[in-house]
């Protein structure tokens, strides 16, 4: 299975950010002798880093995983080292005068895989350095990609680095696109299946609990640079939350990990991860919300994400306006009737998705944030879903719900889509070149982030 971290997660989209909403065509051509600039600079930079990493037979170089780039990412494999005992030039022993030779060495098994990410030009240093410090911050969470601490001394390199566990399944945007083109070419319509959306919602939440509750200051069992992966939990007594928000949940920084037999959130659908903390930071308190204003946020992104999948779109395609929205009067969440404006969109209330789970991302995504639910309350709605629903509690959709028809769903667009024939590859979006749409929405969400006038930097 080969793994991708699309252009999402490494690719242009910060080069676009940088760029500005007003630029038009003309624009775009100014900056060509910079723009040669740059990718030299890029080029050199990787360059180093391939050379860095493979000058020891500890590491082989693989591929990389985008070009291009604001941060290059390159795959490397890591092996044990063993001592070279082979004949001819090199041979440990004595040589043809009597003396010794120096010792070889070379790659034995492989250990693991590892994505090695640094800032292809110096303009990206401190995106780097800031992903850097939050992954270190938090540290041992299941559903956070992890950084991996090599031992090395990389102070020769001229760019910031960082070093993070890989992930086999590529990301959501993947997910998302095989799922589409499947339905333009097949013509048919494709229907996510409610139980895949509650179990990636549970990952969701899990992520979002590691970065309310990082392992490193509530666990009492965490070791620092142990290795240990801790399932996240909210804590027990009054513990403070985080104010620590992502700043980028979307569908390209959610990757795909692998099914877990005998784990009841993992064994039919592959374990969620979040990825790419190089926007994250601290935002102040809300008077509405006071210390639950970054859990609250968090909240709204992970039901956006999940609303987008059931939705079987785009994530970037999403044109919430504020789509009123009244409970049922069974609504199980006490919100029995109760009208509200939300941030879902219009095309939300016709998916095929379950009124339960409707009805829950709906109260997710009140723009009043503090009538969302609390994190506990996500975290007990997910795992109550996760545990026991069944395809008999779906009606018409309980042929879509068994536990081979999941099983079959994931295999289709998660393992099998880059083998079928009949399938191609995702459509890839060029984000240097996005549409003015696209470059609005994205300057509305750096205005709103000045507005709140945001930090940046890991929690002390």
């Amino acid at each position: 299975m080969a793994a991708y971290y699309s252009d999402d997660v490494y690719g242009s989209q910060m080069d676009v950010e940088m760029a500005g909403v007003g630029d038009d065509d003309d624009d775009d051509t100014q900056g060509s002798n910079q723009s040669g600039d740059s990718s030299q600079e890029s080029a050199e930079s990787a360059e180093a880093v391939r050379r860095f990493f493979t000058a020891t037979p500890r590491f082989r170089y693989i591929r990389t995983l985008a070009t291009g780039s604001s941060a290059a990412p390159m795959l490397f494999s890591e092996h044990e080292v063993v001592e070279d005992q082979g004949g001819g030039s090199g041979q440990a022993g004595k040589d043809d005068k009597g003396e010794d030779r120096e010792k070889k060495y070379k790659s034995g098994r492989m250990k693991r895989r590892i994505v090695v990410k640094s800032a292809a030009q110096s303009t990206y240093d401190g995106d780097v350095r800031n992903e850097k410090r939050w992954m270190d911050a938090l540290a041992g969470s299941e559903h956070l990609i992890a950084s991996i601490d090599l031992g090395l001394d990389t102070g020769v390199l001229k760019r910031q680095m960082v070093v993070m566990e890989y992930v086999a399944n590529g990301d959501l945007t993947e997910f998302s696109g095989r799922m589409e083109e499947y339905q333009e070419k097949k013509e048919v319509k494709v229907v996510v299946p409610n139980r895949v959306l509650w179990r990636f919602f549970l990952c969701l939440t899990r992520a979002v609990i590691g970065m309310a509750y990082p392992q490193r200051s509530t666990n009492p069992n965490f070791a620092s640079n142990d290795g240990t992966i801790w399932r996240e939990e909210i804590p027990e007594g009054d513990v403070t939350p985080t104010l620590m928000i992502h700043g980028d949940m979307h569908f390209g920084n959610l990757l795909l990990g692998d099914v877990t037999l005998g784990d009841e959130e993992h064994d039919l659908t592959p374990i969620l991860k979040l990825t790419d903390f190089g926007e994250s930071r601290t935002i102040p308190e809300e008077p509405e919300t006071g210390i639950w204003t970054a859990v609250a946020n968090q909240i709204g992104e992970a039901a956006v994400v999940i609303m987008m999948l059931g939705e079987v779109r785009d994530y970037w395609d999403n044109d919430a306006d504020g789509d009123e929205y009244r409970y049922p009067d069974d609504d199980p969440n006490g919100q029995a009737g109760r009208e509200t404006v939300t941030l879902a969109n219009t095309q939300w209330a016709a998916a095929d998705v379950s009124p339960a789970l409707k009805a829950f991302v709906y109260w997710c995504l009140d723009t009043e944030q503090e009538h969302r639910p609390t994190l506990k309350k996500v975290l007990e709605t997910c795992q109550t879903a996760v545990r026991t629903l069944t395809d008999k509690d779906f009606g018409n959709q309980g042929p879509n719900e068994t536990d081979a028809a999941v099983r079959a769903f994931i295999q289709k667009f998660v393992y099998d889509a880059d083998s079928e024939g009949e399938m191609q590859a995702p459509r890839r979006r060029d984000l240097t070149r996005s549409s003015p749409t696209r470059r609005a929405r994205r300057a509305w969400r750096r205005f709103q982030r000045l507005r709140r006038g945001v930090g940046s930097g890991p929690p002390p």
